[in-house]
């Protein structure tokens, strides 16, 4: 690797388990029996057989663009169905509407091909969580469309989306599963499939073009939240310089309304103000446009809209 990476990226790389999205991501698709057994081990129900294959049109390669790469174990069955299974490390409240914008994902994909409605495939959104989404201690919360009037009526519309809580307590789940559970937590054990999952990440920590995407791939990902957060920063003070100027209007427009009260004109009030037009006119206009009532509140906002920044 040379010295194009720090020290410090290199330990971090070492390090990363299961939890991590790439590492999930590449042991799952560089062999599709991984993800079969996973899903297996998830939905026991559904008796999957084998997968047809991981992430067909979504691989990751040198040349990618690494941006707007997806970490995702996207695949299907022999049956037809599709998953879409995601390791989610951090709580960002929004993965309720992810797995959301991931079904509208994979419904418009297929009818891009061709599909009619009623064509369209049974899909499973998982999230392997590293915390308890819901706050209930259930290992596994599933969710499909019911009716609110009479919860036995299922909208029957083909979408499963399910949350994976490896720090679970309740609910019945295979020996199988909570061993994978632990060793996402970090706990190893001597389970076949764990095994078998230590070695795939071992093999992958070797791959030199591994290394090297991963690390680029943090690097870019942390130059884009720096600018974000730098973004927010300046954003925020231009609102609060935005709001600092509609509260001083505020107090402007309170004494405009009351002339306004006494039938005084604006030209009046210019002059009785000693005001320049420039900086009396906007807040004449907003104070206006909240006639006849003339609320505070209304006013406030006509002034910030108003360009008062």
């Amino acid at each position: 690797m040379g010295n194009e990476f720090t020290t410090e990226q290199i330990k971090r790389w070492e390090s990363l388990g299961i939890d991590n999205a790439f590492i999930f991501y590449r042991v799952m698709r560089d062999k599709p029996e991984r993800c079969c057994r996973l899903l297996q081990l998830i939905l026991p129900e559904l008796d999957i057989r084998r997968i047809s294959f991981v992430n067909a049109e979504k691989t990751i390669d040198e040349g990618f663009d690494i941006k707007g790469v997806r970490l995702d174990a996207f695949c299907g069955d022999d049956e037809g169905r599709r998953y879409d299974i995601e390791m989610q490390v951090r709580n960002e409240d929004d993965l309720a509407r992810r797995s959301r914008y991931n079904q509208s994902m994979i419904d418009s994909e297929l009818l891009d091909k061709g599909s009619f409605y009623s064509e369209l495939p049974d899909t499973y959104i998982v999230f392997i969580c590293k915390f308890d989404m819901f706050g209930a201690g259930y290992y596994r919360y599933t969710f499909k469309n019911i009716c609110e009037e009479d919860n036995t009526i299922l909208l029957q519309d083909g979408a499963t989306k399910i949350y994976i809580n490896p720090n679970g307590n309740k609910g019945q789940i295979s020996k199988e599963l909570k061993a994978f559970l632990d060793f996402v937590n970090g706990i190893k054990s001597e389970d076949v499939f764990v095994k078998e999952l230590e070695a795939a990440i071992s093999k992958v920590k070797r791959n030199a073009a591994d290394r090297r995407f991963y690390m680029t791939w943090e690097m870019e990902l942390l130059a884009e939240r720096k600018i974000s957060e730098e973004r927010g920063r300046r954003e925020g003070k231009a609102e609060g310089k935005a709001e600092g100027k509609a509260e001083g209007g505020l107090q402007l427009a309170g004494i405009i309304t009351r002339k306004l009260a006494k039938g005084k004109s604006y030209e009046m009030i210019l002059d009785e103000l000693d005001e320049t037009d420039e900086n009396l006119r906007p807040v004449y206009d907003a104070v206006i446009r909240c006639a006849p009532n003339y609320k505070d509140e209304d006013i406030y906002r006509e002034l910030l809209k108003n360009n008062m920044m």
